[in-house]
């Protein structure tokens, strides 16, 4: 009985205007997103390698010269940029991604926009997951809005339910269909990035890539089967198609909009932390004291004398005031971290999020 409504379901939503609208829209947004991918990743790459063989070269004039230039010198490492950002960037633009150091020390780290204009950077790229997130979300409430209210209306659900046929099994196949439906569009349109992606060689389609490709679709599937419960209630609870449809509208807007943007907001008033200035202040006032009691000579240099016995003073000063850096930058990280997971808990209510 249930597999016979699922197949009569289906075929009602493969049929319709609705799912072939939804099939070509989707399918191409990730046709372009997969285009605007390969043209930045390549850029990007063709960037990465020019710079790293700049560093690379003059790191060997340096050392040719003087190791101890080399290793006073200040250099730059940078990440390499990773070549599965199609399925989920994972917010990496706000990830440092550029450390700069020298044998002695670490003097800070910043994120690089690989783009000569940062501020070209308006909206948010067409990744699978904001594919998935905004565009399917959508999808599948204007697939399963009118799933019982469109029958009410039609007259049709009182003779549907004449069948020998539950009412638990006519919503579980009504809402299964709406599922696999929206499953068959996302993995069409994965199956067309993958092959772009493959046939233009522009990023490695390593083992690992295929596994989060994997764990992506099963995710993408509990969150669509979410939001496919969300549609078919608002059209279970009236009888009004159109009243349905602005109970969904409201509920996406609620999931996709409110709740997650809101959640900055909340997290900040009810698990305030110290801001970047007070940390500034915080390690000010720590090297303050440290000065204020270092040993003599901490700061005197002697270059042509390298076994000097302040050079050890200097060292541990210098060493002294890094730790306590240190350990107020830890502190202050753990405490993002926190109020991040904390953030995370009042999202909850969201399947988007």
């Amino acid at each position: 009985m249930l597999s016979t409504v699922i197949l009569r379901e289906l075929r009602h939503c493969f049929l319709s205007l609705r799912f072939s609208l939804a099939f070509l829209i989707t399918v191409l947004v990730f046709c372009f997103g997969t285009i605007a991918f390969m043209k930045n990743y390549t850029s990007r790459v063709t960037e990465y390698t020019k710079y790293q063989n700049e560093l690379e070269n003059d790191a060997k004039k340096t050392a040719q010269k003087n190791f101890t230039q080399l290793a006073v010198k200040k250099q730059d490492y940078i990440l390499k940029p990773r070549s599965d950002t199609f399925v989920s960037g994972s917010r990496e633009n706000f990830i440092p991604n550029s450390i700069q150091y020298s044998a002695y020390n670490v003097f800070g780290f910043e994120s690089r926009a690989g783009s000569s204009n940062p501020y070209l950077n308006l909206n948010q790229e067409l990744e699978w997951s904001f594919i998935v997130s905004i565009i399917l979300s959508f999808t599948v409430l204007m697939l399963s809005y009118d799933s019982i209210s469109g029958e009410k209306e039609a007259h049709t659900l009182a003779l549907s339910l004449t069948n020998p046929v539950s009412r638990v099994i006519f919503l579980f196949g009504k809402y299964l269909a709406t599922v696999i439906t929206s499953m068959v569009i996302l993995v069409a349109g994965v199956c067309l990035s993958l092959i772009m992606l493959l046939v233009f060689g522009a990023a490695t389609i390593s083992m690992a890539t295929m596994g989060e490709v994997l764990g992506f679709l099963i995710l993408s599937g509990v969150f669509l089967a979410g939001m496919a419960a969300c549609g078919l209630v608002s059209s279970v609870i009236v009888k009004n198609s159109d009243v349905s449809l602005l109970i969904a509208l409201v509920l996406w807007v609620l999931f996709v909009v409110i709740i997650p943007n809101s959640a900055i907001f909340w997290s900040q008033v009810v698990f305030p932390i110290d801001t970047s200035d007070a940390v500034s202040e915080k390690i000010d006032s720590a090297h303050d004291a440290l000065e204020k009691d270092g040993p003599e000579g901490r700061w005197f240099m002697m270059y042509n004398n390298p076994f000097y016995p302040l050079h050890e003073v200097r060292a541990n000063h210098q060493t002294n005031l890094m730790n306590s850096e240190m350990q107020i930058r830890n502190t202050y990280y753990h405490e993002m971290f926190h109020q991040l997971e904390r953030a995370r808990l009042i999202t909850l209510v969201s399947p988007v999020s």
